[in-house]
């Protein structure tokens, strides 16, 4: 995952200056900046460092609320309901009113947002539901999960489901 992304981008050090030693980097920049020479890996790196800072980010706070659960992981459902909002505000004030640089965004959305969000914590989540046999917080956490990536049209009414 991000230890890939994290690791490829550390090739184009290697490639434009044959080592990994910073003291030699920074020696070899006073000619030119590297950077400049390959500006996808720097924004990869980018995404992949915001990346790591997000799902720290969703680690500790659901650590912080993981003693007050009853056993619905009320964290997770949160954290990706923030995260989405979170994207959907960045992606309105990139791509609609351009007051963010659309690589600023990208960083943002797919580096620390998409991070910080996750489906795997959701899968988890709702494995360590079935496993306790709460089946219903279960499907309660997966419809309300679906439900809420969902367009309106084809939107899930969990009342209708009962009657």
């Amino acid at each position: 995952s991000y230890e890939i992304a994290l690791g490829a981008s550390l090739i184009g050090p290697l490639m434009v200056y044959g080592t990994f030693s910073l003291r030699e980097i920074v020696q070899l920049q006073a000619s030119h900046w590297g950077i400049l020479l390959q500006p996808l890996a720097f924004i990869t790196f980018f995404i992949a460092a915001f990346g790591a800072a997000g799902v720290l980010s969703r680690y500790f706070i659901d650590q912080f609320f993981a003693s007050s659960s009853n056993g619905f992981p009320a964290a997770t459902f949160s954290i990706n309901c923030l995260g989405s909002l979170l994207i959907g505000v960045v992606f309105v004030l990139s791509y609609e009113r351009a007051l963010l640089s659309r690589e600023v965004a990208t960083v943002l959305m797919v580096g620390f947002l998409g991070g910080f969000t996750t489906f795997s914590a959701f899968s988890f989540h709702t494995l360590q539901l079935i496993e306790r046999k709460q089946f219903a917080p279960a499907i309660l956490y997966f419809l309300a999960k679906a439900n809420r990536n969902m367009p309106k049209s084809v939107k899930i009414n969990p009342q209708s489901m009962f009657l």
